[in-house]
């Protein structure tokens, strides 16, 4: 099995906290935390995925599966998505919640965690690597996320990908397909995936290309204009 420990803390403090879960995963899926609850400035809950560990393969998207909360005060822990699906993220006021269905062709869902209302994006017609990646605006009313067909491991490459955005309505916003950042980039795009919005109107997207050493992070201001930010890999953002 895998030992996997889950940490909360400060910068100052988290080299020194306890595990607040500490468990070995025979399945080998290390714990992977998604989001905190705070309260009055403390956190009182994590809700946390489990990601399979070690493996490789022309994969798509993290292959996790299954959400669960943990309540700090009680330790009582819940299962809030079940086994077979994949969490994204959480939005910023922690009431929604983007996932998929493991497997091709799948599409992305949003669940309302306070309501339990909920939308599935009809699936698009190329997608046969399913969906994920799905992260929500600081306001909460848009969802971008990545849907994927083909084989980056075919000779030759035949994976291509087409980024969405979406309304926690349900609604369709707009469509990228990968090509549609070739130029904007300088090569041959093959991938296009949200990885952080700045605002509710721009979003940070990491772009890879055919050529395994082409990548860049380009800004989508909506509706579509478009902007190399740099070449390379995007890592994350910080707020003060």
């Amino acid at each position: 099995g895998l030992l996997t420990r889950l940490y909360i803390g400060t910068p100052a403090t988290i080299a020194s906290v306890a595990p607040v879960v500490d468990f070995v995963a025979e399945d080998y899926q290390a714990l992977k935390p998604l989001a905190l609850r705070m309260t009055g400035g403390e956190p009182t809950g994590v809700w946390y995925t489990g990601c399979m560990y070690g493996i490789g393969g022309d994969l798509v998207f993290d292959p996790c599966n299954r959400l669960t909360f943990l309540d700090l005060g009680t330790g009582v822990s819940t299962e809030v998505i079940g086994d077979g699906f994949n969490p994204s993220k959480l939005s910023p006021d922690r009431t929604w919640v983007a996932y998929a269905q493991q497997g091709g062709g799948m599409p992305l869902v949003i669940l309302n965690l306070e309501t339990g209302e909920n939308h599935t994006f009809p699936a698009w017609a190329e997608n046969d690597r399913g969906s994920g990646d799905g992260i929500f605006t600081p306001d909460s009313t848009l969802v971008a996320w990545m849907e994927g067909s083909g084989y980056r491991m075919d000779d030759p490459i035949t994976f291509h990908s087409l980024l969405r955005i979406g309304t926690t309505g349900g609604g369709l916003v707009a469509d990228f397909e990968a090509a549609d950042f070739n130029a904007v980039a300088g090569f041959e795009v093959m991938w296009a995936s949200p990885v952080g919005w700045l605002d509710n109107d721009s979003l940070y997207i990491q772009i890879g290309g055919v050529d395994w050493h082409d990548d860049a992070i380009v800004r989508l201001d909506l509706p579509g204009s478009l902007l190399l930010v740099s070449n390379g890999n995007f890592i994350g953002l910080t707020y003060p």
